[in-house]
């Protein structure tokens, strides 16, 4: 699929902020099942979007959860602590 830099830029705000599969049809005016075959092609540019925005999302919402943790708050504290076993467990 060929997709013009407007629309991998919404696609990747699409990923931003954690749309659905069918969501993202809507939002970018799409049959839903392109949508999801663009999504089950693994290196799609479709995809490599999506994950993109939805990565720097990730990062954000951790990076502020670190900060509460770092100010004694218990809902940093326990999302945190929850974090870093989903780290040791994908270690193993």
């Amino acid at each position: 699929m060929n997709l013009s830099k407007d629309q991998l830029q919404k696609i990747e705000h699409a990923g931003s902020i954690f749309l659905t599969i069918a969501e993202m049809a809507v939002f970018l005016n799409m049959e839903e099942s392109v949508v999801r075959a663009e999504m089950a092609k693994r290196h799609s540019e479709f995809r490599t979007a999506y994950n993109r925005g939805k990565v720097g999302s990730i990062i954000e919402l951790k990076e502020q959860e670190m900060k509460m943790a770092k100010m004694g708050a218990p809902v940093g504290l326990e999302s945190v602590r929850v974090s870093k076993v989903e780290i040791e467990l994908e270690d193993v």
